[in-house]
Parts: structure tokens; C-alpha cells; sequence
């Protein structure tokens, strides 16, 4: 497999791998706080990584399709169905 120029890693490497990683913090996260019952949302979800709104936001806006999520409203993990 070839290496990224200048940077020692493979196409494959550690980035792809913390670029996994990072994913599956985040439905780890969306699960657990899900589980209690309240709404999952992108403050808690922060909080509970501790780390910014704002990063919260950009990851949720790549994870689009994955989970559902729309500003001021709850996230949704892959599989949930609404029940009114």
C-alpha cells in the first residue's frame, strides 16, 4: 500500500483510524444518553465528550445519514424509530 507523502502514514493509516474511532465515540455517546430517556442533544452530547458545541456540530453535520439530526432538535441514533 502506498504512503501518504510526507507524512509516514499509510492511505489506510492512523487518520482513517481516528476518523473510525472519533464515529464511534460519537453513537457510543448518543446510545448511552439515549438509554435514560431524555433527549439526546447536541449540548449534552458535548458534555458528555467533553468537548465543544461547535465540534459537535461539525461531526453531526458529517455523520448525516448516519444519525438524524436537525439544529435545535434531538439526535436521533441509526435505527430509532419515533413513537407518538
Amino acid at each position: 500500500m502506498r504512503g501518504v507523502p510526507g507524512t509516514g502514514k499509510t492511505a489506510c493509516g492512523s487518520d482513517a483510524d481516528e476518523y473510525n474511532v472519533a464515529w464511534r465515540e460519537y453513537l457510543q455517546a448518543i446510545y448511552y444518553l439515549g438509554l435514560d430517556g431524555g433527549p439526546v442533544i447536541s449540548a449534552r452530547l458535548a458534555e458528555w465528550l467533553g468537548i465543544s458545541p461547535a465540534a459537535v456540530a461539525e461531526m453531526l453535520r458529517r455523520m448525516q445519514g448516519v444519525v438524524r439530526h436537525r439544529p435545535r432538535r434531538c439526535i436521533q441514533p441509526p435505527g430509532y424509530l419515533a413513537v407518538h
